[in-house]
């Protein structure tokens, strides 16, 4: 259960790092990360999920299909990650961070319960 949780943890931060880089210096890594077999430093390339080629992140799709692996929500964690922004900072805010449509996040902060 912890694994799924340490999971969990990651994906929201990819969310809320995903194109924005107004939101990145808040974020943290919540994984360490890996090394090889050998007991190599990992390569200093800073992205939280590497990808499949030298210096470049995982692709949205091969993360998504990974955490369906794990039957991991995808659908619902994004949305819940959403809600959790629209709490800390205006709709408005958070649209233009991610490059969303400001209805969306207007429409996730009432759900919310914002004020």
């Amino acid at each position: 259960m912890r694994f799924g949780v340490a999971l969990l943890d990651a994906y929201l931060e990819f969310l809320a790092v995903r194109g924005s880089s107004g939101l990145a210096p808040a974020c943290r890594p919540c994984l360490p990360l890996p090394t090889s077999g050998t007991g190599a430093a990992p390569p200093q390339h800073g992205w939280l999920f590497p990808g499949g080629n030298s210096g470049q992140p995982i692709t949205h799709r091969t993360l998504v299909f990974k955490l369906r692996n794990f039957d991991f929500a995808v659908g619902q964690a994004r949305i819940s990650a959403l809600r959790q922004l629209v709490l800390q900072a205006p709709a408005p805010v958070i649209a233009a961070a991610l490059g969303v449509h400001h209805s969306k996040t207007t429409r996730q902060a009432n759900n919310a319960g914002t004020t």
